[in-house]
């Protein structure tokens, strides 16, 4: 591990964490090659994303898929915990999910032995119109204040960059010599030569942003729970979501819209 040479494609929260994160395992030769980078990008720079998140913990496994439970469980706990540094700019919160009828066959999710305060939601936390809700205590990141904690930590940690567009993954080896090259190049998976991820595909979020300090829980609404479906019109409705997602700085992320290949 002290001799391996690492880089990492991409420079988001992927690429950051797995780069500080391998730093932590004994890795010290680490680099990240990048397009772009919180200290570099632009406002309209659709190709880098991470900035553009809202964001909060709110997991989308379902209760057969093992592989995503244990990333995301470890994802709550580190980012619980990243939550008393203010530098980080991640805040502790109540999450309230509702839904339009209480799914068939309900089960509590695997996530509701775990997380800090899970209960089903009372009538009176309800909305209009919606039957059935859960709770339970979450966090929410100032993605771009985060972004900034994370680059300065790693050049704290000694981790190297070059920004640099790739037009293939091999390309990283004109920068930087590598024993093992990291894929985290997000939606640019699609276009990288030698990868060309047709999998991979944009899903296009509106959102308004606000001032309102005293909003301190996300909300979410949606129209299936953890692999379970409602109605026949919920399922046909389903990329109509809603979402109120504040950040420790006051501002509050309302959306929004979800069009898959947008």
């Amino acid at each position: 591990m002290e001799t391996t040479a690492f880089v990492i494609i991409g420079a988001g929260v992927q690429g950051l964490t797995t780069a500080l994160l391998l730093v932590a395992a004994g890795a010290r030769h680490v680099h990240i090659i990048a397009e772009s980078s919180i200290e570099s990008c632009v406002e309209n720079d659709s190709r880098f994303a991470s900035p553009k998140a809202g964001a909060n913990w709110q997991t989308f496994a379902d209760n057969a898929n093992t592989r995503l439970q244990q990333y995301d469980t470890a994802t709550y706990r580190a980012l619980r915990a990243l939550a008393t540094l203010p530098q980080c700019g991640i805040m502790r919160l109540p999450g309230f999910q509702f839904f339009d009828e209480k799914p068939q066959g309900f089960q509590d999710p695997w996530y509701a032995g775990f997380v800090d305060g899970y209960e089903h939601c009372c009538d009176a936390d309800l909305p209009p119109s919606k039957l059935f809700g859960i709770k339970y205590q979450t966090v929410t990141i100032n993605v771009p204040k985060y972004l900034n904690w994370l680059t300065n930590m790693a050049k704290l940690a000694g981790i190297s960059f070059v920004l640099a567009r790739l037009s293939h993954w091999e390309d990283v080896f004109k920068y930087q010599k590598a024993d093992v090259v990291i894929n985290c190049a997000g939606l640019g998976s699609q276009s990288l030569g030698g990868i060309e991820d047709s999998a991979m595909y944009p899903v296009r979020g509106q959102i308004l942003i606000v001032r309102a300090p005293q909003v301190k829980r996300t909300i979410s609404t949606s129209l299936s729970l953890n692999g379970y479906r409602g109605s026949k019109a919920m399922a046909e409705a389903e990329s109509k979501v809603t979402y109120v997602i504040p950040r420790e700085d006051g501002l509050v992320i309302l959306g929004g819209t979800y069009q898959q290949n947008n």
